[in-house]
């Protein structure tokens, strides 16, 4: 059996050709130097030989594992494409005249020049900006999988700050895919680069000094920290996004410390100030910078937090940028200016905004109103959640008693796990019975529910369990390496069948 392949691939950018060969467990490797190689994953390789001239071509011998075939191949370039010939034949075929005629005579009868060793980084980084939407796009579609070397530096310096067109589907702009690529090769050039760059005036000016600020933040040394900070202080960028400076900010925090405190300048910028706040909590947890140096400019910071507050309340769908942590850098100052200003937030209807107000207030051993902490309490969704950053904090003593039980928390414990695991809402829980079993050596205690759920148009009743509790129901809460949920597919909920069910259950686990 004889069979070809042909394969062709203009847009190949780099200096290696690369190909796995269909059918054999084969790496071909040609490059610009000459140089070649051939990687056996599987199989053994009998007999290899490359001519590197006008033609590029080789030969292999393969012995199939586990079986009497051999694989033969020839492969060679003839412009931009490999063609790869390949035969499986047993050992009375090897010797065939024909065979070896073929292998050995076949050619091209006219041979055309290879580009695909030709640097085209240039030409791609062109494409890039092309009006022509079809070249830009494939230009873009390409641009993750090219590999660049240092040399290409210069080339890809000059296209990071120019504007591209942004696309609906594209998860990150060029200027970013540009960024991450300079980022990855790691020179110190980047320095004198963005010194001399940063002021560059275009649409997409403020992204783009935001992606050099985060250059220099990877750079990770004290003469690109120290002009990160110049640029930081006197052209904060007013557009982009900063998670990738603060990223690499987080990856340094000996180097970001210096920012401090003079840094604390940029609390009410709602570009960065958030970013800035999540620093400076990193910073304060890790007892990296004194508190003196980071609880600068609460009014900055109550300014952006106003700001913040204003954009959730007249949207019920925004999160601004690390809310998060300028809610808990609020509770850091603990005045009574910053505590107004999270009692504030607490009047969202934002769950999450809500409760990282009311942890920063606890921690500051302020009065949380009872109808909030009620308000998680009586949530199957929030209510275990809850509990357990009110743990965190050693403050479980503002807990409602009345959803302080396993049953309770069994409906909050099965509901999230229906939603995370299964994917499933339930419509209706209602318990039915509590169970016992022995686990592990020690008695356990479950409970099962009947449940309807969501997305059954029929409103079939299911079995589900949840365990597995401690035998004393004074302890409501499950290690998480404990917490086990059943939710039966298979049986329709009927009263006879629970204990059948439940046993079934136990006995799989």
């Amino acid at each position: 059996m004889l069979w070809i392949k042909i394969l062709q691939n203009p847009t190949l950018q780099k200096l290696r050709y690369c190909r796995h060969i269909i059918g054999a467990t084969v790496t071909v490797h040609f490059s610009s130097t000459g140089q070649t190689g051939l990687k056996i994953l599987r199989d053994s390789l009998l007999s290899w030989h490359y001519t590197d001239g006008p033609v590029k071509e080789g030969f292999a011998l393969i012995q199939k594992s586990n079986t009497a075939l051999f694989k033969r191949l020839k492969f060679f370039l003839n412009g931009d494409t490999l063609y790869t010939f390949f035969a499986f034949q047993n050992d009375e075929g090897l010797k065939h005249v024909q065979a070896q005629k073929y292998f050995t005579e076949i050619h091209f009868s006219q041979q055309y020049p290879t580009t695909i060793f030709v640097n085209k980084a240039a030409a791609l980084l062109k494409a890039l900006a092309s009006e022509d939407s079809t070249v830009a796009t494939g230009a873009r579609d390409v641009l993750n999988t090219v590999e660049f070397t240092r040399n290409d530096l210069p080339l890809l310096y000059s296209a990071l700050p120019k504007k591209y067109k942004s696309y609906q589907t594209e998860f990150r702009s060029v200027n970013e895919v540009i960024s991450g690529i300079i980022t990855g090769l790691n020179d110190s050039s980047v320095v004198d680069v963005v010194r001399a760059q940063y002021n560059i005036i275009n649409d997409s000016t403020g992204d783009v000094q935001m992606l050099m600020l985060g250059l220099l933040a990877s750079q990770k040394t004290a003469t690109s920290y120290k002009l990160l900070k110049q640029l930081f202080l006197d052209h904060s960028p007013k557009s982009g996004n900063s998670y990738s400076v603060i990223n690499a900010l987080l990856d340094s925090l000996n180097l970001a410390k210096d920012l401090f405190p003079e840094v604390t300048a940029l609390y009410g910028d709602t570009v960065t100030g958030g970013g800035i706040a999540k620093l400076a909590i990193e910073l304060l947890d890790s007892s990296v910078v004194s508190t003196e140096k980071v609880l600068q400019n609460e009014n900055g910071l109550i300014n952006l937090a106003q700001k913040q507050y204003e954009e959730i309340k007249n949207d019920e769908e925004a999160y601004p940028v690390y809310n998060v942590n300028v809610i808990a850098l609020l509770g850091r100052f603990n005045t009574k200016q910053s505590n107004d200003m999270l009692y504030t937030f607490l009047s969202l209807p934002d769950k999450w905004v809500k409760q990282n107000a009311i942890l920063a207030l606890l921690r500051n051993n302020n009065t949380v109103p009872g109808k909030h902490i009620r308000e998680f309490a009586a949530d199957r969704e929030w209510r275990t959640s809850f509990y357990e950053s009110l743990q965190s904090i050693n403050k479980t003593a503002v807990f409602p008693k009345a959803f302080y039980s396993q049953l309770k928390f069994a409906e909050s414990y099965l509901y999230n796990s229906l939603m995370e695991y299964y994917e499933l809402d339930a419509k209706s829980m209602q318990f039915v019975k509590e169970k016992t079993a022995e686990i592990n050596g020690k008695q356990k205690r479950f409970y099962v529910f009947k449940i309807i759920l969501n997305d059954d148009a029929e409103k079939t009743p299911r079995f589900a369990i949840c365990g597995a509790f401690d035998m004393n129901k004074d302890i409501a809460e499950i290690k998480e390496e404990e917490q086990d949920v059943f939710l039966n597919y298979e049986e329709v909920f009927s009263l006879s069948k629970l204990d059948e069910v439940f046993k079934k259950y136990i006995d799989e686990k």
